[in-house]
């Protein structure tokens, strides 16, 4: 899989601005239609403007992602994705023995990524099920049981890291999130997330998922993170999703 940069990083000062996000990520062909979703085979409901989020909704999400008929059908899925490119990315801003808390790893395929370049790693999920899953092809991982949003490790970690986990909360969840991540990252860590790019929400058989742009995401780290890295990139469509990494301060 191919990636091409255009344009270089943002710097650690740079404001988040749209006029400023020029980097671009190609990735390779089986990226390039809408119809190869990994979420096309859920019940899919779009909203074009943002939407007001009922309470019950996060509860719905953690529900989908903790029965484990769909989180097979998931993982068969999305066969074929992972973040390969991100990592790529991520891997030039953390030293090489850094330490990593993953946040959603799903099918866990960007933690085996991780592990492979040497970093130390520790898994984690709300969903039970995916957790399993991974414990029975690596019974020596580090995994954790933990919300996102309320994150209780009693460690702290040079990077915490996520792809298109953080666009199951809303803004207020992702807020919570952010500030319990600050208080897990060592001085000077990184968050490094992947974003569906946008304003609006979608939800796919009871799952939950927020889109967020660059204004949105400049609200919501204010005072705790500056940008080191901000990359709009392809996934399926172009420009449809956003690849942030930010130091803490």
């Amino acid at each position: 899989m191919g990636v091409k940069l255009t344009g270089s990083p943002w710097g650690c000062s740079s404001p988040l601005s749209s006029s400023l996000c020029e980097d671009v990520l190609t990735f390779g062909e089986n990226m390039s239609s809408i119809s190869n979703s990994p979420f096309d085979k859920f019940t899919h409901v779009s909203c074009n403007e943002p939407v007001s989020v009922k309470p019950e909704g996060r509860q719905s999400t953690i529900r989908f992602f903790n029965d484990l008929s769909k989180v097979e059908s998931y993982i068969k899925a999305a066969e074929g994705y992972d973040g390969a490119e991100l990592v790529s990315i991520l891997k030039k801003n953390l030293s090489p023995n850094a330490t990593i808390l993953e946040l959603g790893i799903g099918p866990g395929k960007d933690m085996d990524l991780l592990i492979k370049e040497g970093f130390s790693v520790t898994g984690s999920d709300v969903s039970q099920p995916f957790l399993d899953l991974y414990r029975k092809r690596n019974q020596k991982a580090d995994l954790l049981l933990i919300d996102a949003v309320n994150i209780n490790t009693g460690r702290k970690f040079d990077c915490i890291y996520s792809n298109k986990v953080m666009i199951h909360l809303s803004k207020e969840e992702l807020r919570e999130s952010l500030k319990s991540q600050y208080k897990n990252l060592n001085s000077n860590g990184v968050l490094a997330h992947s974003l569906w790019y946008g304003d609006k929400e979608e939800k796919w058989d009871g799952a939950q998922f927020f889109y967020y742009n660059e204004d949105t995401l400049s609200d919501l780290t204010k005072g705790m993170f500056e940008v080191v890295h901000l990359t709009r990139y392809k996934e399926m469509e172009k420009d449809d999703s956003m690849f942030a990494i930010l130091r803490k301060i």
